[in-house]
């Protein structure tokens, strides 16, 4: 689930190299991120960004299609709800959340997630164009599982 094509092309050409028989399904949005865990397919891992916009641009733009700055944390909590337990690795290129006086690291945010809901989240990996280090994180953490 990530909203920026380019970051969704590179991710899915490195799991098309390096997991031969993967079925990949992206969503762009909170709302068909939401709408493809609550349907009928079952996913073996989600791969998660962390900041999407609430709608795709083809829906409804509802909230005027803002972006939802900690969407992934919110998908995450909405799995829990709803007891999808699908192994979620975040991807993001951001390493810190927040605003001014209230900004929080990515690491922490993530070992907050995993320590609340560790049966779905398994760790997260800082995406960054310019460096092929987070495709062997990734990678390896995928092979883990």
């Amino acid at each position: 689930a990530d909203d920026n094509i380019q970051k969704q092309r590179v991710l899915r050409t490195c799991l098309e190299d390096n997991f031969v028989s993967s079925d990949i399904t992206q969503t762009f949005s909170f709302t068909t991120t939401i709408k493809a865990l609550t349907s009928s397919v079952k996913f073996d891992i989600i791969l998660l960004d962390m900041t999407m916009p609430n709608y795709d641009s083809k829906e409804p733009m509802n909230n005027d299609g803002k972006m939802r700055t900690l969407a992934g944390q919110d998908v995450i909590t909405k799995m829990a709800y709803r007891g999808i337990t699908t192994p979620t690795i975040i991807v993001t290129q951001f390493e810190v959340f927040g605003r001014h006086s209230s900004l929080k690291p990515i690491s922490e945010i993530a070992q907050e997630l995993i320590a609340n809901y560790p049966s779905i989240v398994k760790g997260y990996v800082l995406f960054d164009l310019q460096s092929e280090l987070w495709k062997t994180d990734l990678i390896k953490k995928i092979t883990e599982l």
